[in-house]
């Protein structure tokens, strides 16, 4: 019966822009080259939420390691600070796209003059009270969606 040889080879796994980077192996382009791969992966990994005790566990390093480059390596600091910065911006960018097809839906269901769309999303909102009887309710969409068509037709 043959043994399999151990092997300490980790696959390498691409590390362009990655969801959050988290699970990144450094191959050939590196995104903080003025760091060691363990300081780089260090980085990446703790922006994307491990804790540095799982981080050195990973790395096979002493959790003080890693305390160390944080509180005394002016480019582990720099590069940590700069990966936080990318991940708020990129957020920014998905939020303000969300923000913009919630927006495009809304003014689109408001121009179809759909007065029960418009009355769900102000009541969803909290811009209308959420008790109401029918008459009232259908009196007030009605009402709304004249209003909102006409802004929406205005923009």
């Amino acid at each position: 019966m043959k043994k399999k040889k151990p092997t300490d080879k980790k696959k390498p796994i691409n590390s362009k822009h990655e969801n959050t980077r988290k699970n990144t192996k450094i191959v050939n382009e590196r995104f903080y080259p003025e760091l060691n791969e363990n300081q780089e992966l260090a980085v990446i990994k703790m922006c994307a939420g491990d804790s540095i005790s799982d981080v050195a566990k990973e790395l096979g390093l002493k959790i003080n390691t890693i305390y160390d480059w944080r509180a005394h390596n002016e480019k582990f600091k720099e590069a940590l600070q700069l990966e936080w910065s990318r991940i708020i911006s990129e957020s920014r960018d998905i939020h303000s796209e969300m923000i913009r097809q919630a927006t495009k839906n809304v003014f689109k269901h408001i121009k179809s003059g759909d007065p029960l769309m418009s009355y769900q999303f102000l009541k969803d909102s909290g811009f209308l009270p959420s008790s109401m009887d029918k008459t009232e309710k259908d009196r007030l969409a009605q009402e709304l969606a004249e209003k909102l068509i006409n802004v929406a037709n205005q923009s």
